[in-house]
């Protein structure tokens, strides 16, 4: 009877785990843009982590995460098979991607040190500075800035052009005076200037400028119809219930948001 009952145990626990393995689900997000997503001790951290994981769970999948450089974030969305779900791509075109509604927005400005007393009231005037940019930015600003700095004739950029793969360097090469202007989210900003306060000077002063109409949303890949249409129904629910703004609350609080304390010049 005792081995029956231990026979028994152990075909309940098989089942178990295979159906705990079953629930896993892979999700490949960026790199290096905190508050969003950023490592601590090992452990990654952030808006889209929380974000992303409390919705899967709600599905009843646990979040396995890796983080991509921005290349093969894009390639693994719209070329790759390794990732049940991309997490932080622009909206594409393809018919066998299916994208979900936006989990976030970010909202971008032009940023640069007061004392070079710009007055820039256009993307076109930005052409004669040293501006320094996430990867491929020059695809979702816009028009007039891919027009600007997109992809030249001869498969080249601007010479005044510079793209960071982690954005702290981005943020580091604006008070080292390497850049003239970045352009960056405010939140992002906001956190990397409180945070690197140790490393460099960074509350020297600056100018905000909004260029940009609208925010960027930012979208999840996937190549499973039905998992997408349940994760955006699922993601519908979390922004009702309150916990997305909590979420957001917990990273982008007051203490932050002060530190994108400068006056915003605003031009049309």
């Amino acid at each position: 009877m005792r081995s029956i009952v231990r026979c028994l145990c152990i075909i309940l626990l098989n089942i178990a785990v295979q159906n705990a393995e079953a629930k896993n689900i892979k999700v490949a997000l960026g790199m290096g843009r905190p508050p969003y997503i950023y490592s601590e001790q090992g452990q990654l951290k952030g808006i889209e982590v929380e974000v992303i994981g409390e919705v899967f769970r709600r599905l009843g999948y646990k979040a396995s995460f890796d983080t991509l450089s921005p290349l093969r974030l894009e390639a693994e969305a719209r070329h790759g098979n390794s990732y049940d779900a991309v997490v932080g791509v622009a909206r594409g075109n393809e018919r066998s991607i299916f994208y979900s509604e936006p989990y976030l927005h970010f909202e971008n400005y032009v940023v640069a040190l007061k004392k070079k007393n710009y007055k820039i009231k256009s993307v076109r005037e930005l052409a004669p500075l040293k501006v320094g940019t996430w990867v491929n930015a020059w695809n979702g600003l816009g028009k007039s800035f891919k027009v600007q700095f997109g992809p030249q004739l001869n498969g080249g950029y601007s010479p005044n052009y510079f793209e960071f793969l982690n954005q702290e360097d981005q943020c580091l090469a604006l008070f080292k005076e390497k850049v003239d202007a970045i352009v960056i989210d405010k939140y992002v900003f906001a956190w990397l200037r409180m945070t690197l306060a140790e490393k460099e000077d960074t509350e020297q002063e600056v100018d905000v400028f909004r260029l940009f109409n609208g925010e960027s949303p930012s979208h999840v890949a996937f190549r499973d119809k039905n998992l997408h249409h349940r994760f955006n129904e699922e993601l519908a629910k979390f922004r009702h219930s309150g916990e997305y703004d909590r979420v957001l609350r917990n990273y982008v609080g007051g203490n932050l948001a002060s530190y994108f304390k400068p006056k915003v010049n605003r031009y049309r």
